[in-house]
């Protein structure tokens, strides 16, 4: 026992580490530093309750069909690579890649009153123009290499370790990893299997390569799209969570029975691994753009709306 060092006691085992507070002095340190390329989440009091501490998170979208769970990780990506030139890996396994990149298009261009995919689409087929070049000399170089995409179904957490290693070796480091959604990732076990391993292994992604890593995940049956949280239903396991540092949880306001408002939603999110708080932000959505922002509105304002 004499021998023992208390000031570094690490276990022998492969990858695992166990250490006094001394010998995490350099990682404690680091934690507390300003954030380079600091990610945000584009809502002010939720950036400000994350402190753009983001790197080495999990964070989960949850919500039903139509809430906009997809839309919000899209804006999130956007706006990282808009404002802080940002790296991108999106893998896109509920959405086809054509589907996805006309969603970005109508984010990047302000020029048009339409959906400016819809634009391009329309005046191509009339002969007005070369959709093609457009696309190659004015909508492309605005993403550069800070959006990538996979459109891959089954995919695992081994392979989104490949394309991280890829983009590294390319000198190309990312930044974000947006997963759409758990339930078509790959594997072999049932959902409640799968599910806790593929959240536990994203988490350990977040950690290893210093990513911010967005999961979208669905819901089970037995609540409403008005609902504010939903965490309880979160489909196949509830380890789902425990894997978060924080989620999202995606809901509209109604307007009356079953039709919603299209141009407000509400955002809340859980800060559980942080701050321990529960911020609500409702936000407004430019159905030309596709772009959600903060309304500056108070969920009160909206509550009993029916």
């Amino acid at each position: 026992m004499n021998n023992l060092n208390f000031d570094k006691l690490e276990a022998k085992q492969e990858d695992v580490r166990l250490d006094s507070l001394k010998g995490f002095a350099d990682e404690w340190y680091e934690s507390i530093l300003p954030e380079k390329n600091k990610i945000i989440m584009g809502y002010n009091d939720f950036d400000v309750d994350l402190r753009g501490k983001l790197r080495g998170k999990l964070g989960g979208v949850i919500g039903y069909g139509g809430t906009k769970k997809s839309l919000l990780a899209e804006n999130i990506a956007y706006n990282n690579i808009r404002e802080s030139l940002s790296r991108v890996i999106y893998s896109s396994m509920e959405m086809g890649a054509t589907n996805l990149i006309n969603r970005f298009i109508n984010m990047a261009v302000d020029d048009t009153d339409y959906n400016a995919a819809y634009y391009l689409e329309n005046e191509n087929n009339k002969g007005n123009i070369n959709a093609k070049e457009v696309y190659l000399k004015k909508i492309a170089p605005l993403f550069g290499n800070r959006l990538l995409i996979t459109e891959n179904n089954s995919l695992t957490c081994l392979e989104y370790d490949k394309l991280l290693t890829l983009t590294e070796k390319q000198k190309n480091k990312t930044d974000i990893l947006i997963v759409d959604g758990l339930s078509m990732m790959g594997g072999q076990g049932s959902e409640v299997e799968l599910y806790s391993r593929h959240s536990k292994e994203l988490k350990d992604l977040a950690k290893k390569w210093n990513i911010f890593v967005i999961l979208i995940c669905h819901l089970s049956k037995g609540g409403t799209k008005k609902d504010r949280d939903l965490s309880k239903l979160i489909r196949g396991s509830e380890k789902i969570l425990d894997n978060c540092d924080f989620y999202i949880s995606c809901s509209l306001f109604e307007e009356s029975k079953d039709i919603f408002l299209e141009d407000y939603g509400n955002l809340r999110l859980v800060n559980k691994r942080g701050s321990g708080r529960v911020i609500d932000v409702v936000y407004g959505f430019d159905k030309i753009r596709l772009l959600m922002s903060d309304s500056g509105r108070t969920l009160s304002e909206f509550e009993g709306i029916l």
